[in-house]
């Protein structure tokens, strides 16, 4: 399988705007979708896509909001740490 990863900057504007995204119901039936990383871009924001194949590892930096793109059937293990 495969996944396409899209991370974002947490700089004010980028959190703005993934706030806004994420509270205002988007991908409801009864609005239109918006992704996230088209929104970011529109507004003049970086946006960094890696491609994950099979046997990969990734590791995403603190903080960062990422958005996930699923084009092939894909098993994933994931986990969160904490570190001081």
């Amino acid at each position: 399988g495969s996944k396409v990863f899209y991370f974002i900057e947490p700089t004010p504007n980028n959190i703005k705007i993934y706030s806004k995204w994420a509270t205002n119901g988007s991908g409801s039936k009864t609005k239109k979708y918006e992704f996230l990383p088209d929104l970011i871009r529109a507004a003049g924001g970086g946006v960094y896509e890696v491609s994950l194949r099979k046997g990969q590892t990734l590791f995403i930096p603190s903080g960062w909001i990422h958005a996930v793109y699923t084009p092939d059937d894909s098993l994933v293990f994931g986990g969160n740490f904490v570190h001081r």
